[in-house]
């Protein structure tokens, strides 16, 4: 729904209730909300407790409802009171739950103008570009692409037909700005917002969308239109886009938006989506600063993304707080833009669709995996940047690392505590990867006891693939075993996943452990 399209307004209906009404509300305090967010002046937003009629507030504050997300509604507002005076009237009644200003959400990109569109380029730069081999997408699309996983983008919307994102996204998207079937991401060519800039956020669902589809090419992305192309959308349609989000199957939802304050409402849609075990991926905000932290990305259930630079170093402009969860490349990022050509931008929005296609690439390898569980794989999948002098000042509040695609298909298969064919006990397998028959290189084992003591085994070492048939038997020559990559007859194996195990003898105590040497 358009923040800027509410016109109609009830009659003035004077009498005794709406002037009793009055006199009350001035004498209510202002929320210090209305210090810290934009909202609308004619609105507010509520939910009800557990059997309350929304009937019942109507006819005893003058108050109608303009949009509603059972048991939560967006209230207009008679002509006499301001949203202060009817906040506070309503905090006292017993039907309400909660009750607050009809907050407004934003792009923090669209609003800083850190986006430059149509820059030229191609597909395949853009497929290429130097992030992907920096969070090494390679390797890890070898064994996982996000297939079978969707993937909502609450945003802009999304130009479905950009020659990037072609057949990667669902047409069960909706629009809540124009309220129909179509979210397209587009520009009006209009300064809608008054700031002296047309369409501040035009492209920027598309190029959340981009990067998406560059970490997990085969997820499906469903496009969800809450914000017009200036980057501004009203709250309660943010959170009506994540109730849609989850009634339509999706797995991991990506926040790109947010507002310095928090909101009930919006609070009460981030359960919804965690009680189903719906993944939330936040910005951590473009403000450079620590306080206030921005929201929903600062709330417990999202995991809020900070970005970095090329060389792995907070931006300038990311956001940090303790509870930012993980950072990911935030600067000269290349995606599809909603005109057709690309566009390079920074900040948060960037980085966070990252996180959200790491998600796809973890629930691809393992969908029985828990909410929890996900979670901890994907702040494990890592690496360190701590140890950057320019990152120290911010210690623990720019999350785990940054990602890296690979670590965290590494990481899958550590929480997974996957049974290759035929292991008597988990300890005592081993994942041969990367692959070396892919990469070139040769793989090799040594073997210890999970306690550190020497252990008696064969001289042999079972190489075996997916299905459990033994590809090949390695001799081991004092000090372990390698492997080249070729099968017993000499030839290179596919690409793929393989799995070693000793051919024991003698009686060993204590469960084996298997280390990669590259």
């Amino acid at each position: 729904m358009n923040p800027t399209s509410f016109t109609m307004r009830r009659p003035l209906l004077a009498g005794w209730a709406g002037l009793c009404i009055f006199i009350a509300g001035l004498a209510m305090a202002v929320p210090a909300d209305a210090e810290e967010c934009e909202y609308e002046l004619d609105l507010i937003q509520l939910t009800l407790e557990t059997g309350a009629l929304i009937e019942s507030l109507e006819s005893t504050y003058e108050v109608w409802v303009v949009d509603e997300l059972h048991p939560s509604y967006l209230m207009g507002l008679p002509l006499w009171l301001t949203p202060e005076q009817v906040i506070g009237l309503l905090e006292l009644d017993p039907l309400v739950r909660t009750v607050e200003f009809a907050f407004r959400s934003e792009t923090p990109e669209g609003v800083q103008q850190m986006m430059v569109g149509a820059v030229g380029g191609s597909l395949g730069e853009y497929v290429d570009q130097s992030i992907s081999e920096r969070i090494q997408l390679g390797p890890a699309h070898v064994h996982t692409t996000g297939a079978g996983v969707r993937v909502a983008v609450i945003d802009t919307g999304v130009k479905a037909d950009h020659e990037a994102l072609v057949g990667s996204v669902s047409d069960e998207g909706y629009d809540f700005v124009d309220d129909d079937t179509d979210p397209d991401d587009e520009a009006s060519e209009l300064d809608e917002d008054g700031d002296g800039l047309t369409d501040d956020a035009a492209g920027h669902g598309t190029m959340v969308a981009g990067m998406i589809h560059l970490m997990a090419p085969d997820a499906e992305i469903l496009p969800i239109r809450v914000l017009d192309d200036e980057g501004r959308g009203l709250t309660f349609d943010v959170a009506k886009g994540i109730r849609y989000a989850v009634d339509h199957g999706s797995d991991v939802i990506n926040l790109s938006l947010g507002l310095s304050c928090e909101s009930s409402v919006l609070r009460r849609e981030l359960e919804y989506a965690a009680d189903a075990g719906v993944h939330l991926v936040a910005a951590a905000g473009n403000d450079g600063t620590e306080d206030p932290p921005f929201y929903p990305a600062s709330d417990e259930l999202v995991l809020s993304v900070a970005a970095l630079d090329s060389a792995d170093v907070r931006a300038t402009f990311s956001s940090y707080h303790p509870t930012v969860s993980i950072s990911a490349p935030g600067v000269g990022v290349y995606g599809p833009f909603h005109d057709g050509q690309y566009a390079v931008g920074e900040g948060t929005s960037f980085a966070a669709p990252f996180i959200a296609g790491q998600l796809a690439l973890i629930r691809s390898v393992d969908p029985n995996l828990n909410r929890e569980e996900v979670q901890q794989v994907a702040t494990a999948g890592v690496v360190e940047i701590y140890d950057i002098p320019e990152n120290q000042p911010y210690l623990d509040r720019l999350g785990s690392g940054r990602v890296d695609a690979f670590r965290t298909w590494e990481e899958t298969l550590v929480a997974s505590d996957v049974s290759g064919p035929g292991w008597d006990h988990p300890g005592q397998q081993l994942l041969a990867a990367p692959n070396p028959s892919l990469f070139g290189s040769v793989v090799s084992f040594r073997v210890a006891s999970a306690e550190g003591r020497d252990v008696k085994v064969s001289d042999q070492l079972l190489v075996l693939d997916a299905a459990g048939r033994i590809v090949r038997r390695l001799q081991d020559d004092g000090s372990g075993w390698t492997w080249d990559g070729l099968n017993s007859e000499g030839k290179r194996v596919p690409s793929g996943t393989y799995w070693a195990k000793p051919e024991r003898s003698g009686r060993v105590t204590g469960p084996l452990r298997f280390v990669i040497v590259r």
